[in-house]
């Protein structure tokens, strides 16, 4: 199911971005089923931050992966940031000021963190999470606002902002 909303928001699908941002599931046999009305895009994203969260990969700063950072979840992990970094990247501002504001520390983390092992699965989830970041900047300021999105919040580079504020590594890696 992944591949297939990857595949269709492939090539910036800006309506279908657009629609994965609008459309709240509903099952009518089920009352409670999203009663928060949340929308595809931010469930992908809490779906990703689960299994982050889930491991320590992101907090610990050994230079081995162990049990706690749960490498096994590693395949599961890059596949769920390659889906949310196409929900956003293109532009789509939509989905970009969906998901700006949340868990920068795991992000962070992730960047900051060396282990020793060149071969490790950990340096491709480093680079999805690159992806991702660069995911929700990319094109900002470009293509005007929907009205929508202007009554929320007018700046035109507001993820941008958030992001150089509150991601400031202390080294190159």
């Amino acid at each position: 199911m992944g591949d297939i909303i990857k595949n269709l928001c492939e090539d910036n699908a800006n309506y279908f971005k657009r629609y994965l941002a609008r459309f709240i599931p509903k099952v009518k046999s089920v009352k409670d089923f999203n009663k928060n009305g949340r929308n595809i895009v931010f469930d992908s994203y809490v779906r990703m931050e689960s299994f982050i969260s889930s491991g320590l990969m992101w907090y610990l700063k050994g230079g081995s992966l162990t049990c706690p950072d749960m490498p096994e979840m590693a395949a599961c992990t890059l596949r769920i940031f390659e889906i949310v970094t196409e929900y956003v990247n293109g532009p789509c501002p939509e989905n970009q000021r969906i998901l700006y504001l949340y868990r920068t520390d795991v992000y962070v983390g992730i960047i900051m963190r060396e282990i020793d092992d060149v071969n490790s699965m950990f340096y491709s989830i480093k680079d999805k999470c690159i992806d991702f970041i660069f995911g929700l900047i990319e094109g900002e300021g470009s293509f005007p606002l929907s009205q929508k999105l202007k009554e929320k919040n007018p700046n035109v580079y507001l993820t941008s902002s958030f992001m150089s504020s509150n991601i400031t590594p202390s080294k190159i890696i």
